[in-house]
C-alpha cells in the first residue's frame, strides 16, 4: 500500500480513506507504515495537495495523520520532525473545517505529550510562509467562523502554547495574542451569546483571562520587590522584604503573622 502511495502521481480520497481505516483498526499495519516511511509519504501527498488546492486529498491526507497518532511512534516522529509537522499546520489554510478542527486537536494532543515547542516552531512557519503574524491564523478563527466547536479547539491551542512554567513566556505569547484583538474578539464572542451556547468554549476563555490576570498580579509584584533588591527566586528574601512592608502597622502585621502560621502548619 504505501508503495501504491509513493509511486501514485494522482492519489485519490478513496485510496487515502483506505489507509485511513487501516491506521484505525490494524495495530500491526499501523506500525509497519510508520516504520516504513510511510508518515514521509503522506507529508508529500498532503504537500502537493496544498499547492495543487485539491481540498479533497488535504482532508483525507490530514485524517490518515490523525489516526496514526494512535502509535506512539507516529506522535513522537510527528513532534520531533518539522518536514512532518509543517505542512499538517499548513493545512490551517483551508476552508474545510472538519479539517481545521482536526489539525487543531493533533497539535493538542501533541503539545500535552512533547511540550509546546514543536507546535510553536510550526506556527511560525506558518506564518512565515503566509506573510502574517505567528499567531494570526488561530485569532482569525475565532473573528471568521461559525463553528464554535472549532473555535473551542483554536482557543485550547491557544491555551496550552500559553500557558508555559516561565512567567515571562507566558507573557510574552499573550502579548502577541492581544496585539492581534483577541480581547476585544473575547467581547464580541461574549455579546454573541458565544460562550453561553458552548461551555467548553465558555471555560477555556474563563481560564484565558483569570491566568492573564494572575500573571499581570505577578509582574507587579515582582517589579515591586525588584525595586526593593529583593531576590524572588528565594522566599526568605521575599518573605524579609514583606515583613519590613508591613512594620509599623499593627493589623497588618498580626495578618502577615497569622498567615505564615498557617502555611507552616
Amino acid at each position: 500500500m504505501i508503495k501504491v502511495l509513493t509511486v501514485a502521481e494522482d492519489i485519490q480520497p478513496s485510496l487515502l480513506s483506505i489507509v485511513q481505516r487501516l491506521l484505525r483498526k490494524r495495530r500491526d499495519w499501523r506500525k509497519d507504515f510508520v516504520h516504513s516511511r510511510g508518515l514521509t509519504t503522506l507529508s508529500k501527498i498532503l504537500t502537493h495537495a496544498m499547492d495543487t488546492k485539491n481540498g479533497p486529498v488535504v482532508n483525507a491526507s490530514i485524517k490518515c495523520f490523525e489516526a496514526s497518532m494512535a502509535s506512539k511512534g507516529a506522535l513522537s516522529k510527528l513532534s520531533k520532525r518539522s518536514e512532518l509537522l509543517n505542512p499538517i499546520v499548513l493545512a490551517l489554510d483551508t476552508e474545510n473545517e472538519n479539517t481545521r478542527t482536526t489539525v487543531l486537536k493533533m497539535c493538542a494532543i501533541i503539545m500535552a505529550e512533547y511540550g509546546r515547542r514543536p507546535c510553536l516552531q510550526a506556527f511560525s512557519y506558518y506564518a512565515t510562509e503566509m506573510g502574517e503574524e505567528r499567531f494570526t491564523v488561530l485569532v482569525d478563527v475565532l473573528v471568521k467562523s461559525k463553528n464554535l466547536d472549532l473555535k473551542d479547539n483554536a482557543f485550547l491551542v491557544i491555551n496550552l502554547l500559553i500557558n508555559a512554567k516561565e512567567l515571562d513566556a507566558r507573557v510574552q505569547r499573550r502579548r502577541e495574542f492581544n496585539s492581534l484583538g483577541l480581547l476585544e474578539t473575547i467581547q464580541t464572542m461574549k455579546a454573541n451569546g458565544e460562550l453561553s451556547a458552548n461551555p467548553a468554549l465558555g471555560d477555556r476563555v474563563t481560564e484565558y483571562l483569570e491566568l492573564m490576570e494572575d500573571d499581570q498580579m505577578e509582574v507587579q509584584d515582582r517589579a515591586v520587590l525588584s525595586g526593593k533588591q529583593v531576590d524572588v527566586n528565594k522566599i526568605d528574601s521575599v518573605l524579609s522584604a514583606v515583613q519590613k512592608a508591613v512594620e509599623g502597622n499593627a493589623q497588618l502585621e498580626a495578618d502577615l503573622k497569622s498567615m505564615l502560621l498557617g502555611v507552616r502548619e
